[in-house]
Parts: structure tokens; sequence; C-alpha cells
């Protein structure tokens, strides 16, 4: 028998996992996408890597700046000034890294939906589109949408979550033959971020791009059809001033990042042994995520 389950395995998740970990809990993560990370997202591109999803680490918080610290010492992150006086935290190896790191030598798996949870005598029975697990304690780690789906399949009526809304939105990662400019962030009208990830940071040979689309841009392009859409990002990226665009990968992040907030920091049915933590929680974002997680694991036994 399992001690906790974790469903998600994003920042919040992971975080959560290592403290129960440190607490001699038998873990497991269960991921829907192919890798452990969330938004914590690094894909290799040509002959290097991109982030994809989160960019950057500036943390506000206590709990995030210790783990900011911890990471440091390792020398798995480094820190980078995005404008002046302003200091903030990328992974040279792709910010993929830092939950790859904090679910060392915790099991998990991935490419497995969780569609329903059942209430047994004693535990909990996790059921997804390949097989069933069973466990002591189940803990919802990703976004408020996604568990409010797994909680009204499962007849779970008692819970309420917080309010919380997220940005949607495209990711597009390519290589591209000449650095556009000197910059290493560099802002358009409908492509808000646009980022050299070579001069980020990331141990790239290549001039690797990360270009994030607006929210009304990313509405536009997600009512084209997959050509049309592929023929206008490339034209935007051209217009940008983008030449010999190759090993492009458009991603699109229904739930992106959540919005500002104040929200309680968790949820825990401690008779049913049920929790949910990540962004919709506490103040969102990686801040919110990583406060959630660690206020949470102190109720888990």
């Amino acid at each position: 028998m399992i001690d906790v389950i974790i469903i998600g395995s994003g920042i919040s998740g992971c975080f959560l996992a290592k403290k129960l970990q440190e607490k001699n809990l038998n873990v497991l993560i269960i991921e829907k996408s192919k890798s452990l990370g969330g938004r914590f997202s690094t894909k290799p591109v040509g002959s290097g890597l991109a982030d994809y999803g989160c960019q950057y680490i500036s943390p506000k918080s206590e709990i995030l700046k210790q783990l900011m610290e911890d990471l440091l010492r390792k020398k798995l992150i480094t820190d980078i000034e995005i404008e002046k006086n302003k200091k903030v935290y990328i992974c040279p190896y792709g910010l993929n890294k830092i939950p790859f790191y904090l679910s060392l030598g915790i099991s998990s798996v991935t490419n497995q939906k969780v569609y329903q949870l059942a209430r047994k005598t004693n535990h909990w029975e996790i059921k997804t589109n390949l097989q069933s697990f069973h466990s002591k304690t189940v803990i919802l780690s990703c976004p408020a949408i996604q568990s409010q789906e797994i909680l009204d399949k499962s007849d779970i009526n008692h819970i309420k979550l917080p309010n919380a809304s997220y940005n949607s939105f495209y990711s597009l990662t390519f290589s591209v033959s000449k650095k556009l400019n000197e910059k290493i962030f560099y802002f358009k009208k409908d492509y808000p971020w646009i980022c050299n990830n070579k001069d980020k940071g990331l141990l790239n040979n290549d001039f690797i791009y990360t270009v994030n689309a607006s929210e009304k841009k990313s509405q536009e392009l997600a009512a084209m059809k997959d050509s049309e859409r592929k023929k206008i990002i490339f034209s935007d990226m051209s217009d940008i001033g983008f030449l010999n665009i190759d090993n492009m990968n458009i991603h699109f992040w229904k739930f992106g990042f959540s919005n500002e907030q104040n929200n309680a920091n968790y949820i825990y049915d401690k008779k049913f042994k049920l929790g949910l933590c990540g962004d919709s929680f506490s103040i969102g974002r990686v801040d919110g995520s990583v406060i959630s997680a660690n206020e949470l694991s102190k109720k888990i036994k």
C-alpha cells in the first residue's frame, strides 16, 4: 500500500513529494504527460534546449527563496539580471531539471491520466487510463479546473476549490542561423516574450528562441486550422526579423500562468485523507505553488 499518491508533477507536486519523502513516507507521483515538470518544461531544439513553460524564477516568499539558495549551493541554478537591480534565477540545463531534482528517489509514472478516485473502507483507489493504484492519502496538485474535473467524475462534492484563473497562450520554440539582436529578452505587441535561450544562460551552442504569444493573439491562433496557424506564425516571426527558422515547435498552454490571487494555502480533508495544493492556492504562480505544498506537507502523516 502506497502512503501518498500525488496527482500532477509540477513544481508544487514535486516539492510536496520531496517534503513527504523527508518524513519517510512512501510516495508515488502520477503524471498525465510524458515527463515530469508541468509548466517547468524544457525541450530539445536542434542541438540545444529551450524553456517553453516557466522562463525564470523571481522568488517573493521565504520558502521559495530557501529553495533557490539550496539549488544555488548545488549549482543547479544561477542568477541573471533581466533589468536594472532585478535578478532572477534560471537553470543552465533547463528549468525542468528543478522538478527532476525535487523528485529524485521518488517513484513516478507518466503518460497516465487520472480520471476517477474511489474511496474504499480505509484507502483510495486511483483509476488511470491504464491501471489502478491504491494509497492511504491522495493529493491533487494540478490546476484547479483539472482537479475539479477529477472530483466531479469521482462524485466528491464536499470540497470547494478556490477561484483561480489562468492565461492561455501559445509558446513557440525554434532555432535560427543568426540571433535577432543583442538583447536577451525582446518584446512585441502580439508576442510579449521573445527570449534568446543561449543568452539567457542555457548551455546552447546555437541560437534557440522561445516566443510566447499574447493571450489575445493566442485566441486568434486557436481559432485557425493547423496549416493556417503555422503559416501565420512563420509570417509573424519573419516580420519580427527571424531568418532561416528551423526546428519549429508550437505548444498551447491551456492553463498557462495563474493570475494574481489571495487564496487559502491548501485544502486537506483529514478524515478521508484527501488534499489539494498548487498554484490555484495562496498567491499563485511559483511562490503560491511552493507555499501551498510546504504548508500541506505539515498536515500529512
